[in-house]
């Protein structure tokens, strides 16, 4: 620290709210910042929800501030830190940082952007904290000369894209998931699990065709309503979440809480429970415990002679929440969110009806792949966790100096990759596979290179990786052998062999550098590319990973040579030319994985090198 503070560059102005209740105050074209209205992750701000006229901004003590200045939140919250994109002014919940010295305002905003804490410690109040103009303007401001500034700027500027960008791919990955979740539940609670069996058209609009051996009722027909009032406070209250139904802590002072729980309605295990009122942000689950909740919810439950798969209706009931089946057959005024599903339109809903045993088989499967799906979910999410962490750890060694940037370091950063070593950029795809897949116990040497095999042509890369023939699939030991070696040394991966289900590939310190190297050497198709491949195998076993590629390998030869060939000419050439072990695996596996790989366009076009060797 250079001893220097904000009160050295900048003057501090204070915000200020123009009377509510006058009219002639609001709607204006002047933006008026509130902490609501912006986060740090937001550089610039340019709008406001509320914008003020300009009698409004002379009616009270806000001031204009001109654009460059920085907007740093004094109270709920207190730290929120952005740079004004255009002429504002704020509410007496943020203060405005005017420079009157040359400084780089960017540079400013990633100094504070890492000071939130600092600034939290010197709130004062008693009602809620607040951050005093004098404890500002005498906050420490680590200001180098502005050629450092401008050096460091640079190179956050470049690195943050970067790992922005990274935060982003998995943000749109936990998205596509999602997507993917509810599609399979929709697919399987409507359709079935057979894509083979006889369909017939169920009558119903939003069904659509169904197994012809299902049938469909009313609901009525199912279930009962039922209300049974319970005036003892002497068991759990349920509230009905978006994630289902779960005990309410009515200790804590949080959320909706009622004056009392006397004569709310009981709910037995296995009783559905709905918010019918609110078809918006309401929903339905089957409830795993004893309890009570609102007498304005809807409690109901199989007849005693006519007992169903609960989770089958639950998993239906709740796909009718989250696709708005139930909002198209709502009444009421959904902009306040009151559109509800009347009890005479629930009771004549038609729902699908397979048979029991059936039901049971849909729900195991939903249930296995929806676990398979979450925990990629989560594991997506720790991920970004750790990218936000790493976000920040760059910013603050940069702007304290921890890490010396230097013009030199700049232009390096900016200058474009125009051929990176080979070696080195498989080194940087391989860590890409296993900072997505390290935790599963599938992942080893034989499917790490499959995926990388898979990778280099489904995506293009211009890596020239030779590939051999080989019993397990496409194969060069060497490339593999120089990976795990370069990865130890640069301290991001470490293989470890093991015979049992333990991962082999562990994270080291430096893990995350491999990162900005992934955006620079392989563009947005090629990640695009990357990232499908992920999400297919990520689960897979080695064996399916293997035929995956070695199917993929002979297809690709055949269209090398010019030469399109059929699925038989493709099974032919594995079983035939590609390595004796290969007949171990039956004609009907491969044709099943040549089906799965059309219908997940796993298809080659031609590119790369031909493999090598193979049976005579």
């Amino acid at each position: 620290m250079d001893g220097k503070r904000i009160k050295h560059f900048y003057r501090v102005i204070n915000g200020a709210t123009p009377k509510s209740g006058e009219a002639s105050y609001w709607d204006g074209n002047i933006v008026w910042i509130t902490p609501a209205d912006y986060s740090t992750s937001d550089m610039y701000i340019t709008q406001s929800r509320r914008m003020i006229t300009e009698e409004g901004l002379a009616s009270c003590g806000t001031t204009l501030v001109p654009r460059g200045s920085i907007i740093v939140s004094n109270r709920a919250p207190i730290g929120l830190i952005s740079i004004a994109g255009v002429e504002l002014c704020t509410s007496q919940g943020c203060k405005c940082l005017v420079p009157y010295k040359d400084i780089e305002e960017k540079y400013v905003y990633y100094y504070l952007s890492t000071q939130e804490i600092e600034l939290n410690l010197l709130g004062r109040g008693t009602t809620f904290l607040e951050l005093s103009s004098s404890d500002l303007s005498n906050f420490p401001l680590n200001a180098p000369p502005i050629e450092y500034q401008n050096a460091i700027v640079t190179y956050l500027d470049n690195k943050i894209t970067q790992i922005d960008h990274l935060i982003t791919d998995k943000e749109k990955l936990i998205t596509l998931l999602k997507e993917e979740r509810q599609a399979i539940i929709s697919e399987a609670v409507t359709k079935g699990l057979d894509p083979f069996t006889p369909m017939k058209d169920s009558g119903i609009k939003w069904l659509g065709e169904i197994p012809a051996h299902w049938e469909c009722k009313k609901i009525k027909y199912i279930f009962e309503i039922v209300k049974r009032l319970h005036f003892q406070e002497d068991r759990n209250v349920l509230s009905i979440t978006q994630q289902g139904i779960c005990i309410k802590n009515i200790d804590s002072n949080k959320g909706q809480l009622a004056q009392s729980y006397v004569g709310y309605q009981l709910v037995n295990i296995n009783d559905f429970a709905m918010n019918s009122m609110d078809l918006l942000t309401g929903f339905v689950d089957c409830s795993p415990y004893e309890g009570v909740t609102s007498p304005d919810y809807r409690v109901f439950r199989f007849y005693p002679e006519k007992e169903q798969c609960h989770d089958y209706y639950k998993y239906l009931f709740q796909m009718c929440y989250t696709s708005k089946i139930f909002y198209g057959f709502g009444q009421g005024v959904s902009n306040f969110g009151r559109w509800r599903l009347q009890t005479d339109v629930f009771k004549n809903f038609f729902v699908p009806v397979p048979p029991p045993n059936e039901q049971v088989a849909i729900s195991q499967y939903i249930l296995a792949k929806t676990t398979e799906i979450d925990g990629v979910i989560e594991q997506s999410y720790n991920q970004i966790s750790l990218l936000k962490e790493y976000r920040q750890s760059v910013i603050s060694e940069a702007v304290t100096g921890k890490y010396v940037v230097s013009t030199m370091n700049i232009s390096q950063e900016d200058k474009p990759v125009k051929q990176a070593n080979l070696h080195f950029k498989r080194r940087v795809l391989a860590a890409k596979i296993l900072d997505e897949l390290c935790e599963e116990p599938t992942l080893g040497h034989v499917k790490l290179e499959k995926l990388l095999f898979l990778s280099e042509y489904c995506a293009q890369l211009d890596l020239h990786t030779q590939y051999d023939r080989h019993a397990a699939g496409p194969y060069n030991p060497k490339v593999l052998r120089s990976i795990d070696s370069q990865l130890k040394k640069a301290k991001w991966f470490d293989y470890r062999p093991s015979t049992d289900t333990s991962n082999k590939y562990t994270r080291m310190p430096d893990y995350l550098n491999y990162a900005d190297y992934y955006k620079k050497y392989f563009d947005a198709g090629q990640r695009s590319a990357i990232d499908n491949l992920i999400r297919l195998f990520r689960s897979s076993k080695t064996i399916q990973c293997e035929i995956v590629a070695t199917l993929y390998g002979a297809w690709n030869d055949f269209l090398l040579e010019r030469i399109t060939p059929s699925d038989s000419q493709i099974i032919d050439e594995v079983l035939s030319n590609w390595h004796e072990k290969k007949e171990r695996i039956s004609r009907e596996r491969w044709q099943r994985a040549l089906n799965w790989m059309k219908d997940n366009v796993i298809i080659p076009v031609g590119y790369g090198e031909s493999t090598k060797g193979g049976a005579s």
